[in-house]
This record gives structure tokens, sequence and C-alpha cells, in this order.
């Protein structure tokens, strides 16, 4: 590798391969943006010279840059010796977290947690839902609404908010300053779409982009998911606003956790079980530092794990000790993670991930209640989920009907001799009014057509 000496490290210069240490660690992924808070963070570890590493990166992207308490990695579990670096102002403050249950402990002890579980046993931070209900401004638009254009429009929303959501994550995650503005305009970005047509944006977050690593989709989608959730449950447009802030923010401590551990095909040992509970905890010390978060959104990131009878994490909460925002989250997460592929593992069908969901409510893990107002807006088989009808068309699920969960709407897309119709002849069916066609098989979110703006 190409040794060169940090002086030579340009401001506003983008990096052109990974910036290694001597010890081999990841520095500066390829594709960052060098800072003075970069050469200061290296001066002060005592890195001087860095090796460049240059490499074929189709297929394998660069890993996100990440700061942790003052260094800088990227995909590792720690430093140096399991320990993280010593104390300094950084994305995680004066910590030193060690591996495994030792570390999870010692996020646990962290005033700004005792704080949230304070002022919500207090009931401090309303969690119900206040003033018009933003469901009552939204409509719902059909497929002769719909000009290929339009969509387009729509589509061409989701993969800038995408491109947004990588740059805010990783520099919050590198402990740069974001201001709270940005993230609430990109979620604000959705609320003309929600209003003028509910469904386009399932529609298009149900299609699952990056195998390689999904976190970002996921929290875009896990954003809508929620949004359109919180709608759906009698929530104002500012609630609503809130919780896609919450929801889109809810995974960043997730950057902190080791690649082989996040995508490990087989069972996690104990101590990388722990490495993974630590996220929801990195995760807010991270976001603690954004000025004017609202504590509101907060619980997202720290109670999205926990569970209804207490088997959660990272504090065992249950019932009225989790935040109503989070617990709308969780569902969101829970379907996104189950319906999109990972690395180790194809996407369940959108069905099979809807009946988890209603089993993991009967048996009390999540809120039940949630879980049937879900149902209503999208529901048996999700707005956006590919289905096969009895008299052999495929069709694509593009609305609810609130009173025949069972009988969507749908946009078919292919006849019963299998051939795809032309995208502008595809035609709508309502399984509510047509008693003699039901849905018999749920099929993966990419049956048949590849084209995000294809069936709906």
């Amino acid at each position: 590798m190409p040794v060169i000496s940090i002086n030579d490290l340009i401001e506003g210069h983008v990096t052109e391969a990974d910036y290694y240490s001597s010890k081999g660690q990841l520095l500066i992924a390829r594709g960052e943006v060098i800072t003075g808070q970069h050469l200061t963070l290296l001066r002060r570890r005592n890195i001087f010279e860095i090796h460049l590493h240059y490499q074929e990166t189709r297929g394998t992207p660069p890993l996100p840059l990440v700061k942790i308490s003052g260094g800088i990695v990227a995909d590792a579990p720690s430093p140096v010796d399991g320990v993280l670096p010593a104390a300094e102002q950084s994305s995680l403050g004066k910590w030193q977290f060690k591996e495994g249950r030792e570390g999870y402990e010692q996020l646990l002890t962290n005033r700004s947690l005792d704080g949230l579980d304070r002022a919500l046993k207090l009931k401090r931070i309303s969690d119900r839902p206040l003033g018009r209900a933003f469901c009552f401004s939204m409509r719902q638009q059909f497929l002769f609404h719909r000009p290929i254009t339009y969509k387009a429009g729509i589509a061409q929303i989701y993969a800038d908010s995408l491109d947004k959501i990588k740059i805010i994550l990783n520099r919050l995650v590198g402990g740069m300053t974001v201001d709270t503005g940005k993230i609430r305009s990109l979620v604000e970005r959705f609320v003309d779409p929600f209003l003028n047509d509910r469904n386009i944006l399932l529609c298009i977050a149900s299609q699952k982009v990056d195998r390689y690593d999904p976190l970002y989709n996921h929290a875009l989608n896990v954003c809508l998911l929620s949004m359109n959730l919180a709608a759906a449950a009698d929530y104002s447009e500012e609630q609503v606003i809130l919780i896609g802030m919450g929801a889109l923010l809810h995974d960043i401590g997730m950057l902190l956790i080791p690649q082989s551990i996040r995508f490990k095909e087989g069972r996690l040992n104990e101590e990388e079980w722990y490495e993974i509970r630590k996220h929801p905890l990195f995760g807010l010390h991270i976001i603690d530092r954004m000025l004017h978060i609202p504590d509101a959104t907060k619980y997202i990131t720290y109670q999205i794990h926990e569970r209804e009878n207490g088997k959660g994490y990272p504090k065992q909460r249950s019932g009225h000790l989790i935040h109503n925002f989070a617990k709308i989250a969780q569902i969101a997460d829970i379907f996104d993670a189950v319906s999109s592929p990972r690395p180790y593992r194809p996407a369940y069908t959108p069905y099979k991930g809807v009946e988890m969901l209603i089993k993991m409510g009967k048996q009390k893990l999540i809120s039940e209640a949630y879980v049937n107002t879900m149902l209503k807006s999208v529901s048996l088989f999700p707005v956006g989920s590919m289905v096969e009808l009895s008299d052999g068309r495929i069709a694509q699920v593009i609305a609810a009907n609130e009173y025949h969960l069972a009988r969507p709407l749908v946009s078919v897309v292919a006849e019963r001799n299998g051939v795809l119709l032309d995208q502008s002849h595809t035609y709508t069916l309502d399984l509510a009014v047509d008693a003699t066609i039901q849905v018999i098989k749920s099929l993966p979110f990419d049956a048949m057509v590849d084209d995000a703006l294809y069936g709906f």
C-alpha cells in the first residue's frame, strides 16, 4: 500500500482510496470528504502516516465512516484491544466502552435514559393523538390519476431522500454536527405525497434496493411505514412528522456495530448479542448531541426493541412504560426487516410479514391495537406487494379495503396466460366488489416486474 503523510491531506478533498493505519485499521473510507476534524483526531491518536488501499468496489460499497469516542473507524468492534479509544469530545463523549455485556451495562448508566424513563412514567411527554387527525386530509389516487411522469417524480423523491439519509446518518455517527432542521425538512418532503396520494410512497418503498447494506433503505422505509401507521392511528400532522423523524434515526447506532456481527449468518453468541443490544444506546448517545431534537422522537431510537411483555431491550420495559411512538415504529421496523432481503437470507413474502406481526400482537410482544390499525391501512396483503389471484392473474396491491382486509384493491399486471401487460394496459380490480375473485398466494415484492413504477 502507498504511504502518505497526513500533512498531505487536503480539507474538502474526496478520498480516492480507503485510508488505513499501520495496524490495518480502516480510518477513512473511500469517497468521504476530508474535514479538519479528521486531521485533528488523527493527530490526537498519534497517527501521522496513512496507508492507501485502492480496490475495485463493484458490488462491494465502501464501509461507512464512523467515529467512536474520538477515533475514526469503520466495521471494527474496537480500535485497540477491545476497548474504545480514550475519552475525547466526540460522538460518544467521555466514555470508554468495553466489549460484550460489560460494555452494554456501561451504556445503561446514562442520565439521558433515566430522564426519558422518568418523563414517560410521569406522563410529561404526550404520546397520544393530539389535534386534527392527519388522515382526514389524506387522499387516495388511482391508476388513471398517475401518469408515468408523476410516478417518476415520486420515485425521485424517494431516491433523493435515500442519498440524503446516507449523508446525514454517516455525518452524525462521525461526530459531525447536523442541524435537526435537516432531518425535519427531509421528513416533511413526504407530507404532500401522503396528503395527495397516501399509498404511492408505500408502493415505492416496497421496492428493495441495497442488498449489500440495507440499513439506509430500512431507515427510510421504516420512516414511511411509521408515518402511514401514525396517520391511520389518528395522530396529527405534527405528530406524524415527529414520528417520521424518530423512525428515520432509529437504527443509527447500528452503524457502530461491526458488520461481521450485523451480517453474521449463524447464531450470535452471547457476547455478540450484547454488541447488537448496544445499538439503541449508541443511537441515543448520537442523537442527544443534536440541538433541539424533540424528546418524543428519542423514544423511538431508545425503545424500538422493547416488547410489551418486558422481554425486549435495552431496559426490559413493558406496557405503558413504552412510548406509543416507539410502539408504532416497532411494527414498521419488524415488517420492513422481515420483508426485505438480507445478505444471509431472502425476503419473506409481505403476507408472511403481516402474519408474523399478527402473531406477535397476540403473543403480547408488540401492540395488538397498532397491528390492527396497520391492517386497516395496508391490508393482509400490504400495499405494493405482488399477489396471485384465484383465476391465475398476477396483480399488485395498490390500496387496502378497511372492512375487507383480505380483499384489497389491486392492479392487474399479467393475465391468466402469464403474459405481462403493457404498462398502459394495466387495470384496477376491487376484490371487495368482485367476490368471485380472491388472492390465493402472496408473491415476493419483485415477482413478475422489476420496475418500481410498473403496477400502480
